[in-house]
């Protein structure tokens, strides 16, 4: 079932198991209702992806910027190049030097993809703290300042990335 902005997440994916890449993750499995309540960034990646690796670290710390919380959790997208063997040396190599990257880093879900179609990444679902999802956006609207309209519940008047 593919959701669109104004939709509500069902039941299914809250209770989705996701795993965690993220070495030294408390807990390598999770789930998307572990942050039930507070507002949402999905970010599909791939790791020859230059947009993604760029833009990766820059929502992880914008998640901890004072006044702006939001879980931002980067989810590797399904293709032939990333599988889970090439992703955990990946994102072991991919995150050196950056020690205060804490976000969850999600080997791909084929529920998940289903849910969110796209052909291109870096591709982001915002979904609020009600559930719903706001957003379906490229890389150019992750900023501080729809982040932070984001969070509030403001309206947000971005483009809609098809796909």
């Amino acid at each position: 079932m593919s959701l669109s902005v104004g939709q509500q997440l069902p039941e299914s994916l809250w209770s989705l198991p996701l795993y965690n890449l993220l070495p030294n993750a408390p807990a390598k499995t999770l789930f998307l209702e572990d942050f039930k309540g507070k507002p949402i960034v999905i970010d599909f990646w791939a790791s020859w992806c230059i947009p993604c690796l760029n833009n990766m670290p820059k929502l992880d710390s914008l998640s901890r910027v004072k006044g702006i919380s939001f879980q931002p959790i980067m989810v590797n997208t399904l293709n032939r190049i990333d599988s889970l063997k090439n992703m955990q040396g990946f994102v072991k190599d991919f995150l050196i030097g950056k020690e205060t990257f804490c976000s969850p880093v999600i080997m791909g879900s084929p529920i998940l993809q289903a849910s969110f179609p796209h052909h291109q990444v870096p591709h982001y679902i915002w979904i609020g703290g009600d559930g719903k999802v706001k957003a379906i956006t490229d890389h150019k609207a992750i900023t501080e300042v729809n982040l932070r309209r984001f969070v509030i519940g403001a309206n947000l008047d971005l483009v809609v990335k098809t796909k």
